[in-house]
This record gives structure tokens, sequence and C-alpha cells, in this order.
């Protein structure tokens, strides 16, 4: 704790010398430093930075693309390097499931490093998962030399077997257009 030798002139006289040095704006002394403040008016024209839990929409659609993405990953991965499911287990639960599962293990580590964080985005990462669970046997229909090199052979040929082209698979049903 300092104590002040100076007048309440002297006081008054240093105020007076700072206001003139600073222009009329405030300035704050933090420890030995001297932060001058802004008025409100020298921020009207600069926008202010969306608050935190806000989803932009393109943000949605990379999220909602991305899980997309992961599964076709997921499944691509599980058709090279694991056993598929027989042509009659293609449909199952049990397979969408663990297909499900892998892809949005996948979409939530690439969105963390992509910074794509918050509950409204992981909400679209897993619905570009069901998504792409529900109609990517489709592709086997639609490009089946592109999904060969994908994916596998076995899995066009099997997928062709167990689906049909524009339909929906949800819970072993299959829903055809």
């Amino acid at each position: 704790m300092t104590i002040s030798t100076a007048s309440f002139n002297e006081r008054l006289s240093r105020i007076e010398r700072e206001r003139a040095r600073t222009k009329g704006r405030v300035v704050l002394h933090v420890g030995a430093e001297e932060v001058l403040v802004r008025s409100v008016e020298e921020f009207a024209g600069v926008r202010a930075p969306a608050p935190h839990g806000t989803v932009s929409t393109l943000a949605v659609a990379l999220c909602v693309t991305l899980g997309m993405v992961s599964y076709a990953a997921s499944v691509a991965l599980r058709a090279r390097f694991l056993s598929l499911p027989e042509a009659g287990q293609m449909l199952s639960d049990r397979a969408m499931l663990i297909g499900v599962g892998c892809g949005l293990v996948l979409a939530v580590a690439l969105g963390l490093v992509l910074r794509l964080r918050g509950t409204g985005l992981w909400a679209a990462q897993l619905s570009g998962v069901v998504l792409a669970a529900m109609t990517l046997h489709n592709l086997a229909f639609w490009a089946p030399d592109q999904a060969r090199l994908a994916f596998t052979s076995r899995w066009v040929e099997s997928t062709q077997a167990a689906t049909a082209p524009a339909s929906l698979v949800f819970r072993e049903t299959l829903f055809t257009f």
C-alpha cells in the first residue's frame, strides 16, 4: 500500500494533464500498465462474433456430408479388411448397427480434427451416417464399376443380390420407389 503525499490541487492538475494527453478517453491503470478504453461508438461498425452454440447452415451440410463419407469409408474398410456378411445377412440389424457405429466413430473423429464440435453438429453427423446406411447400397446399381473400385466386387455382388435399385433399407426392410 502506498501513501500519497500530493495535495488535492496536484491530483486535479495531473488528472487534467492526463485527460488532455488521452484526448478525453478513459485510461485504466492495470498494475504498471495503462490501458485505453474505447467507446461504444467506435465499435458500431464491427460485427460481433456468433454466440457460442449457434450452428451455421454450411457447417451442418459439411457434417451431414462428413457422416455420409465416413459411413462409406467404414464399409469400404470392412469390405477390404474384414469379412462381409453373407447375402442373406446384408440387411440384418446387426450388420447395419456395426456399420453405423463404425461410421459414427469415424465421423466424430474427423469432426474433431476439423473442429466441428457441438451437439447440433454431432447430430448432423449422425444423420449423415444413418442416411448413408439407408442409401449406400444404391451405388452398387447406379455405378457398379466405381463401387467395385471403392469397395470390392464381392460387396457389389452381394449388395445387388440382397437389395433392389432405387430403394431405402431400414431395420431389415427394403422400401422401393
